[in-house]
């Protein structure tokens, strides 16, 4: 067989032309199906051609062609194919086109492979039957068995574009029949593909953190009443399949795993006690197991921190996975709970299942599917003010300053968190120093002084977060210090 190579392409403008109903070169009918991304990926990674490649056969797609001139003897169509998709080896050799529009005897043409390539295959006519019919009109079907494709190259999946040529080269035929237009287009999608899973997040965490909570006494570590529960907060996340698209039989992946990845701050968490901080479940069970694996590092405690887990086989897509995160851990807090905001990852693994011929155990290819990325999963807010003051001096002869004011109604407790800025310790644990009336104003510092280290009352450069449980539109913290006649203010700012 002659290949060609560097074979006229279907061009972008050619596309959206087509899509926008403007008749190129007239005839290809088709039926559309659609396959999984995840499929074509992981056909297309195998290693071998045979497992790479799908038929229209298999598939259900098909493609036929409708005449619309009247052909002679060495006049050529070409069907153009998605770049490189084409196994051109399983195409027939030849098809022959019947049928007349206008009432007289039956003309058969008969087109012979001309040339072929990984993108387009060019048929000549080879005889005219007898009879006197009109070519117009005339149709045909490829078989769909030998249109075969290489998903190494279809992965956004397979398109084709028909032409015509005279047998002296001059393009003809390029003019669709008025009253073909609804089934008849110069191109046509034979397999077209879309995700096979969506993500949502059910149940977002949505703690309010205590920052005078009754019992234990210490703040922050807590949730209020107001919560759910004081101890502990709930996410659900669920995977499902895409309900919005039919897919072909046998023409998705098969799932091994979910897995789940939550982001927020996570400095608070003691990283040996994670597997009782955080308790994952999935919405299946296999004798009596709820299929979660959390791995060996499952937990990033840190301010950008991160706990992963994830739900075993398939029987998980479609049922809810929840994560539980408990405070009340003896021993599983660095200090003080973090407010701010939650984000979910949560991908796929998969692999194509065994439908076709030469797929194996041994030869599919397992890949992974990112199904939601950085989606918003809650937030843990503070019930009061919290206020930042980023730079305070300490030792002989430095003098603090730093007034809290509360123009609001409800009075509220105070507590204190450091960071010193010279060893690089990470934030205290929060203590309460005292309480401040509504409609009032306190002087701190001589509070703050006291709940200091001695090492930082003589030498330091301390930041401070001050904590009201008060409305936080209602509370500000004036700072500034003295060094002999020098004085000097701080900017500070509500977190």
């Amino acid at each position: 067989m002659n290949k060609m190579r560097n074979h006229v392409s279907l061009t972008v403008g050619a596309i959206i032309a087509a899509s926008a109903g403007v008749a190129l070169a007239g005839g290809l009918s088709a039926t559309k199906k659609t396959v999984s991304t995840e499929y074509i990926k992981a056909r297309a990674a195998n290693t071998t051609a045979a497992t790479r490649r799908v038929n229209c056969g298999t598939v259900g797609c098909a493609l036929g062609i409708k005449l619309n001139a009247e052909y002679a003897v060495n006049d050529t169509v070409t069907i153009t194919f998605t770049s490189g998709s084409l196994v051109d080896s399983e195409l027939p050799s030849s098809f022959t086109t019947s049928g007349t529009d206008d009432g007289t005897t039956t003309r058969t043409v008969t087109f012979g492979l001309l040339s072929s390539s990984s993108s387009a295959a060019t048929y000549r006519v080879t005889s005219l039957g007898g009879g006197t019919g009109t070519t117009k009109g005339q149709t045909a079907s490829l078989t769909a068995a030998n249109l075969v494709f290489d998903t190494a190259a279809a992965q956004s999946g397979v398109s084709a574009t028909f032409s015509a040529a005279s047998g002296s080269g001059a393009a003809f035929d390029a003019t669709i029949a008025t009253a073909d237009t609804a089934t008849i287009k110069s191109t046509q999608v034979l397999i077209a593909v879309a995700d096979q899973w969506v993500g949502a997040v059910g149940t977002e965490l949505d703690a309010v953190i205590d920052v005078a909570p009754a019992s234990p006494a210490t703040p922050l570590t807590r949730f209020t009443t107001t919560s759910t529960s004081t101890t502990q907060d709930v996410l659900s996340v669920t995977v499902s399949e895409n309900s919005d698209v039919v897919f072909a039989t046998g023409f998705t992946a098969e799932v091994s795993a979910i897995s789940y990845t939550l982001k927020g701050d996570f400095s608070w968490a003691v990283a040996s006690k994670a597997s009782t901080i955080f308790v994952p479940t999935c919405g299946a069970t296999e004798n009596g197991s709820s299929l979660v694996s959390v791995g060996t590092s499952p937990l990033v405690a840190a301010a950008a921190g991160s706990y992963t887990w994830s739900c075993l086989r398939p029987s998980n897509v479609g049922a809810a996975s929840t994560l539980t995160i408990k405070n009340n851990i003896t021993g599983g807090l660095t200090g003080s709970l973090k407010a701010g905001e939650f984000t979910l990852n949560a991908s796929v693994v998969y692999k194509s299942p065994e439908t076709q011929s030469g797929v194996t155990t041994s030869t599919m290819a397992t890949s992974s599917s990112a199904v939601l990325t950085g989606e918003e999963a809650g937030e843990w807010t503070i019930n009061g003010a919290q206020i930042y003051v980023p730079y305070m001096p300490y030792g002989d002869g430095i003098d603090q300053i730093i007034y809290l004011a509360n123009k609001g109604a409800v009075a509220g407790d105070i507590s204190m968190q450091y960071v010193s800025a010279v060893d690089g310790s990470t934030l205290s644990t929060p203590v309460k120093i005292g309480s401040i009336a509504a409609t009032s104003t306190k002087n701190i510092a001589g509070l703050v002084r006291d709940n200091l280290p001695d090492a930082a009352k003589v030498s330091g450069r301390l930041a401070l977060i001050i904590t009201v449980n008060a409305p936080a539109g209602d509370v500000d913290v004036l700072a500034s210090y003295k060094i002999g006649t020098d004085r000097a203010f701080v900017q500070t700012r509500k977190l």
